[in-house]
């Protein structure tokens, strides 16, 4: 991997997983609990938000199963509710 490309990912990574002052607009939106008072959620917090979730939770299960039993029809029920997530 050449400097450029690391660097590339590097401030790609920065700018999402830091919060934004555009995604304090969203956020009462997407999750209807959130008041402004919690202050600004990173996009680690949400991913684990998500991932506590009841389907969050179903998918790791799934995620977990494909990779204990390496089948392509498994990997394949695994992967596509992780994209659509």
């Amino acid at each position: 991997m050449g400097p450029v490309r690391g660097r590339l990912i590097a401030a790609l990574a920065l700018l999402t997983l830091t919060p934004q002052a555009g995604w304090a607009e969203v956020c009462d939106k997407t999750r209807p609990g959130w008041t402004l008072d919690q202050g600004p959620v990173t996009g680690g917090a949400e991913t684990l938000y998500i991932l506590a979730s009841p389907v969050g939770l179903g998918l790791v299960a799934v995620i977990g199963l494909a990779l204990v039993f390496p089948r392509r029809w498994m990997a394949l029920l695994a992967a596509l509710p992780a994209l659509a997530l």
